[in-house]
């Protein structure tokens, strides 16, 4: 596309910003490029084939229209043999490393903006840890404010919540931990070299 093309489609969007949504869908094109030599595709293959000039304009648009006011989302065109499905979080971490937003703005991005996308013009109360809400709910063994990339390694998610219940129970590993510094809490460093030598 050349630039006033691109010009006039941004604007148009900027006009409707309220309705619409994009998922630019960089995976694919990032695994293409880098990746997927397994397949057949090396990566002097991919930029034959303008991948990386794909990628990157992908991203120049992307955070353009992020400063119109356009919302954004991660996600999108998984399923491939080298993009395969379950690997989908590895979205947040190009949204971190290849567009410049914080973890902070991707998770917002992945969960109340997702949540609109897909709620759409009905009344559905999603997206938000609010009274009334429908509680869909994750907890992670890490902090991805710290390091998004703890999303992408499911022995990190220790529990899943949908509709307020759960999908997934709290891990064992959680309990363990929890029990364990209680312990240390409760009953001090005394008690844990007490504990060593009985051992």
């Amino acid at each position: 596309m050349v630039p006033l093309r691109v010009n006039l489609i941004l604007d148009r969007l900027e006009s409707r910003r309220d309705k619409h949504v994009v998922c630019p869908a960089m995976g694919a094109i990032y695994a293409t490029l880098y990746e997927a030599d397994d397949w057949g595709m090396s990566n002097e293959w991919a930029q034959q084939h303008h991948f990386d000039l794909e990628l990157e304009k992908s991203c120049e648009v992307t955070k353009k229209m992020f400063n119109r006011g356009i919302r954004v989302l991660p996600f999108g065109d998984y399923g491939f043999a080298w993009n395969p499905h379950g690997t989908d979080s590895r979205d947040l971490e190009h949204f971190v490393q290849l567009l410049g937003f914080t973890p902070a703005q991707v998770l917002t991005m992945a969960t109340s903006w997702g949540a609109q996308a897909f709620a759409g013009d009905e009344p559905l109360l999603l997206g938000k840890i609010k009274v009334n809400y429908l509680a869909d709910l994750l907890l992670v063994d890490g902090d991805p404010l710290d390091d998004i990339t703890v999303l992408q390694d499911s022995d990190n998610i220790l529990m899943v919540m949908k509709d307020g219940q759960y999908h997934k129970e709290p891990a064992k590993r959680l309990l363990k931990q929890q029990l364990t510094a209680a312990q240390w809490r409760f009953q001090g460093p005394e008690y844990d070299q007490m504990m060593r030598e009985q051992h």
